[in-house]
């Protein structure tokens, strides 16, 4: 999973075990530890930007310092502040933003230098074209063969990129270097598949967080209106208020929603 998501599911077991005090949710909060600390080797492995490397970085220290600080808290019996916690796991959730940002900034980049390398591979094979002309028809016909079909497939390939057609695997066939470029595009494809999953769950989880504090506070906007229908009129039409921007903020929500999943099925 992402490493935000892992963030995520890191704080929610985290949190419920300070509140029930149940040892199976703590050592759910340690093996989504290790998950997230998996997560954030493979993107080390990555040659991040400066700026994500740094936010990388930071990201894994200051996680440890919460775990060393939560496991002072059990040694001492000082609990910790709970805004405090909050306040720590909002700054890991936006440092994991921003890992992912400069994540996709990299494959924009290393999109475009591989469109640049297919261009300059064009104009060198386009070169060599123009070197065979005086030759044979039989030497043309071979050329035709072995240069034009993978250049096809290369053209295809970074067609069906633009298209997010991100699903078949890219096969280039023909000279070593030609192969080696539809290796790369097909490495392309499968880091921009992955992006776009991170995305669709990112935008799916934030969703869903989002969904069930707002049906709370539409509900218990619905009853204090009811309870002050006859004794405070001015307060339930607050209420009322609170309950319609609620709803549309619902509705607004489920939109979201929609486009995740129809970002999972294009």
């Amino acid at each position: 999973a992402p490493l935000s998501e892992q963030l995520t599911q890191m704080q929610r077991a985290l949190g419920q075990y300070r509140v029930l005090d149940d040892e199976s949710l703590y050592q759910s909060y340690l093996d989504r530890r290790v998950a997230s600390a998996e997560a954030a080797a493979r993107l080390r492995a990555l040659q991040l930007t400066t700026a994500g490397r740094k936010e990388l970085l930071a990201l894994i220290d200051e996680e440890q310092e919460l775990y060393d600080a939560l496991r002072e808290e059990g040694r001492s019996g000082e609990e910790i502040d709970t805004e405090a916690l909050n306040a720590v796991w909002s700054a890991l959730a936006g440092r994991a933003r921003a890992v992912l940002a400069e994540s996709s900034r990299l494959i924009e980049t290393q999109a475009a230098s591989a469109t640049q390398r297919a261009d300059t591979v064009q104009r060198t094979l386009l070169l060599q074209a123009a070197a065979v002309i005086p030759a044979t028809l039989v030497l043309a016909g071979v050329f035709v063969v072995l240069i034009n079909r993978p250049m096809r497939q290369i053209g295809a390939a970074i067609r069906r990129l633009g298209a997010r057609e991100l699903s078949a695997p890219i096969e280039v066939q023909g000279p070593r270097d030609v192969e080696q470029l539809g290796e790369q595009l097909d490495w392309l494809r499968r880091r921009i598949a992955e992006l776009e999953e991170q995305k669709v769950t990112f935008v799916r989880h934030i969703s869903h967080e989002l969904k069930t504090p707002l049906t709370t506070i539409r509900e218990g906007a619905e009853l204090l209106a009811e309870s002050l229908a006859t004794v405070a009129p001015e307060e339930a039409e607050i209420s009322r208020i609170m309950r319609a921007d609620s709803l549309r903020l619902q509705k607004l929500i489920e939109d979201l929603l929609q486009f995740g999943k129809t970002q999972e099925i294009v």
